[in-house]
């Protein structure tokens, strides 16, 4: 177990977390205070969506979510309070969507045309891109609200305000997050929030500590994610009505890098962007993040076996992406590179030579967004996200024999310690 502050990875916690978590032993325990069995998770779930059929509920998974986060997650008390209320948020997000679309048989025929998908590492400027994209008032990304309730089950409608009050809530638990990721209500999302409601992906997995669900995942791919993921974009296009035509999906999830041939099979006509960071950098950021997700949520944090399993995985997935694409199992001229380096130098030019490998052209509009969202995005405005790479178990020795061939293959430079341009914030990711 890591204990608080002792790596640089774990902090210390707010006092009413700690006195909540303490509290918990004199009600039972805290599996007696929050449970998490399927029948009160699919109770609590039930007043949204009227009697929905669901006929491709995805059981197993959703088995071993709920058997893994009592028997593996080892969840404090406000643990488990965070993963209740996913857990109930995600059932009722699908449960909204399914009797949405049976409302409406139109939504079928809805079109998600030449969708941009952007993927990386973690780490890697994947969150600061779709943010700069989603300027663009040509495109249309998701949002938190939209992907934690695609349908308002009520009026009026308080999505927005909800969402927001969830996400911040994890500032609250762990302050330093907010050092590494800005969320809100209204923020672009990352796809991972609609495979959620699949009980797949990162959104799981990353956050909770879930072996048994990771090797299913490995064996089953996550096709019925994606599958899921276009039901939800045809759902949130046909309602957005005429706001919707000839805007162009942009869209995000690191995670997408570990799927792209079941990607493109659901996307044929998806453009992929790729992003590319010094592997010094990003990986001690990333494990200090996932550190700091499983930290908020339990008080047994290996950072080390963690480092163990993301670093050397991360590595071979690069490199594995690198050879699909050169043998043309993937399709190479749909996937376009971007320099992390590069964006926080020049977004706008960043941006615009994106759009012109993609075949299209930076309007002046989106490209005056662009650069007022980088001046009112300040350095480090919540703060230095700080971490200790050594803590990982790996120097920088050994990330640079485990990267040496990306790198080269992709001509990435090695980043000052202290970031540095109009957007290297501590916390872009």
């Amino acid at each position: 177990m890591a204990s608080p502050g002792a790596d640089g990875l774990v902090r210390p916690r707010p006092d009413w977390v700690r006195a909540l978590n303490a509290s918990a032993a004199s009600a039972g325990g805290p599996s007696a205070l929050v449970p998490l069995d399927e029948g009160s998770l699919r109770v609590a779930a039930a007043d949204v969506g009227g009697d929905v059929a669901d006929p491709d509920f995805p059981a197993e998974a959703f088995g071993l979510l709920v058997d893994g986060l009592e028997s593996t997650a080892e969840l404090h008390t406000v643990g488990r309070l965070l993963a209740r209320s996913e857990l109930v948020t995600a059932l009722r997000a699908r449960r909204q969507v399914l009797s949405a679309r049976a409302e409406a048989p139109a939504v079928a025929d809805e079109r998600i045309v030449e969708p941009l998908f952007v993927t990386g590492t973690g780490r890697s400027g994947t969150s600061i891109l779709l943010e700069l994209l989603a300027c663009d008032p040509g495109n249309r990304a998701l949002l938190t609200f939209e992907t934690l309730a695609p349908v308002a089950p009520v009026a009026p409608d308080r999505r927005v305000d909800e969402a927001d009050a969830a996400v911040r809530f994890w500032d609250h638990v762990t302050p330093e997050y907010r050092t590494m990721h800005e969320n809100g209500g209204e923020v672009p999302q990352e796809c991972t929030s609609l495979f959620a409601h699949c009980f797949v992906g990162d959104a799981w997995t990353g956050q909770y500590r879930l072996p048994a669900l990771q090797r299913w995942q490995l064996q089953h791919g996550l096709r019925a994610g994606y599958a899921w993921h276009h039901d939800v974009l045809q759902l949130l296009a046909h309602r957005s009505g005429a706001t919707q035509q000839d805007r162009t999906w942009v869209l995000k999830a690191p995670m997408h890098l570990v799927a792209l041939a079941t990607l493109f099979e659901r996307y044929p006509d998806a453009t992929v962007v790729i992003t590319h960071r010094d592997p010094a950098r990003v990986m001690g950021s990333l494990v200090s993040l996932m550190a700091t997700l499983r930290w908020m949520r339990s008080d047994e944090v290996d950072v080390a076996r963690l480092a163990r399993t993301v670093i050397p995985g991360l590595a071979g997935l690069l490199d594995w992406v690198d050879t699909e694409r050169a043998a043309g199992t993937l399709p190479a001229e749909r996937i376009v590179d971007v320099h992390y380096a590069e964006l926080m130098a020049d977004p706008v030019a960043t941006v615009a030579s994106l759009y012109e490998r993609c075949g299209r052209s930076l309007g002046s509009e989106a490209a005056a967004r662009i650069s007022a969202y980088v001046t009112a995005k300040p350095r480090a405005r919540h703060g230095v996200h700080r971490y200790d790479l050594g803590a990982t178990g790996f120097d920088a020795g050994a990330l640079e024999e485990l990267f040496a061939g990306y790198r080269a293959r992709h001509d990435i430079p090695a980043e000052p310690a202290e970031p540095t341009g109009p957007v290297a914030a501590g916390g872009v990711s």
